[in-house]
């Protein structure tokens, strides 16, 4: 079995077929990218069972942000599926507010596409209302105010 079926067969929810991949030594051939790609294509699927497979079973998990600085709880909050979302709040820590590159968070993500289980989820583990607070206008990253002067 190479990367494309393993691909198909995560996003079917097949937890048979990577079984027996894993089995066959399939999974020593994949590359550390690869890997991170069969975790990352299950949490866009909304695969919350195939991801705790992997995870539990495999010991597949993929723990670093993409290219965009997304985490697997952004993909899973994209995907709406509410078990995807709390395995990986729960099991694997991942933050609801953390943002990618963007500033964009996996609360965001939710509710910009209307997946409110999702949303509601995720507000919860918040421990407080998003419609009540405000999003910090503050940009990430080091960007010094030019307005600030050296009393010298």
């Amino acid at each position: 079995m190479n990367l494309a079926q393993a691909l198909t067969a995560i996003r079917a929810g097949n937890c048979v077929a990577i079984g027996k991949m894993a089995e066959n030594g399939d999974f020593d051939t994949i590359t550390a990218e690869g890997k991170a790609l069969l975790v990352r294509s299950a949490a866009e699927a909304g695969q919350g069972t195939m991801l705790r497979f992997l995870f539990e079973c495999h010991h597949l998990y993929s723990m670093e942000p993409d290219a965009q600085g997304r985490t697997l709880l952004h993909a899973a909050a994209a995907s709406g599926d509410a078990d995807t979302v709390r395995f990986a709040m729960e099991v694997l820590g991942l933050d609801p507010l953390a943002g990618d590159s963007n500033g964009v968070t996996p609360l965001d993500l939710a509710q910009r596409a209307e997946k409110q289980e999702a949303f509601r989820l995720l507000s919860s583990a918040l421990g407080f209302v998003p419609e009540q607070g405000f999003r910090n206008p503050v940009l990430r990253g080091c960007h010094p105010d030019p307005s600030c002067r050296c009393a010298g």
